[in-house]
């Protein structure tokens, strides 16, 4: 049982202003304009190299012992390219999340 009687005064929505012109309780109808986050494949810069058990970063000993281990392969750490393109989608992925975090704090 309800004690107030005006409690569905704020569920009730006020009459559309395109439809009921002439009511002066009527507003023109707003909506807030979401932006969706694409989690596609295509869309995520590091999703090319996702595998269960890797992530993104090494700290100085995992490094270590990973080039201990593929010591032989002269391209595992010398290559700049393949650095300067890691860097890269490192950038980029910190541009996603960034993006992500000031949409969940718009959305509060």
């Amino acid at each position: 049982m309800l004690n107030n009687k005006d409690i569905y005064q704020d569920l009730v929505r006020p009459p559309n202003k395109f439809l009921h012109p002439d009511d002066e309780n009527a507003v023109i109808p707003q909506h807030k304009i979401t932006k969706k986050i694409d989690f596609r494949s295509e869309a995520l810069p590091l999703s090319g190299f996702a595998t269960v058990g890797n992530r993104r970063k090494y700290n100085l000993t995992e490094q270590m012992s990973l080039k201990n281990e593929f010591g032989g392969n002269a391209n595992f750490f010398e290559n700049t390219e393949v650095s300067k393109m890691i860097e890269e989608m490192h950038k980029r992925s910190k541009e996603v999340m960034k993006v992500i975090k000031n949409n969940e704090q718009n959305d509060k």
